[in-house]
């Protein structure tokens, strides 16, 4: 599995984040919970997020996220427009500023 942003970010933590790779279940975590993943694997990481965690879920893409976050009721969540990317190695590339809003804006 290519997931170039993801690795790179728990990298980053120092082994401090934990890495769940596409299609294993989310643990249950009182953090918030990053979403570094293609579009079309969205529907699947919402479906395998226990419900009472699915406001924890972070969303960072590179799209307009709106009309699916409403129809999946998380538009509340917190998103962020990422303006990096990452190389296999585990190094990012920063290409300007990033924007992030919601509720974990701050973390």
């Amino acid at each position: 599995i290519k997931a170039n942003i993801g690795c790179a970010l728990y990298t980053q933590s120092g082994g401090q984040a934990q890495l769940v790779r596409r299609g294993e279940p989310i643990p249950r975590t009182s953090k918030p919970i990053l979403v570094a993943t293609k579009n079309s694997d969205l529907d699947c990481v919402v479906r395998s997020t226990p419900r009472e965690l699915r406001g924890q879920l972070v969303f960072l893409q590179n799209g307009a996220l709106g009309p699916w976050l409403n129809a999946n009721g998380l538009s509340g969540n917190t998103q962020m427009l990422a303006y990096f990317g990452a190389s296999e190695d585990g190094s990012i590339q920063d290409t300007g500023a990033s924007v992030v809003c919601g509720p974990y804006a701050q973390a």
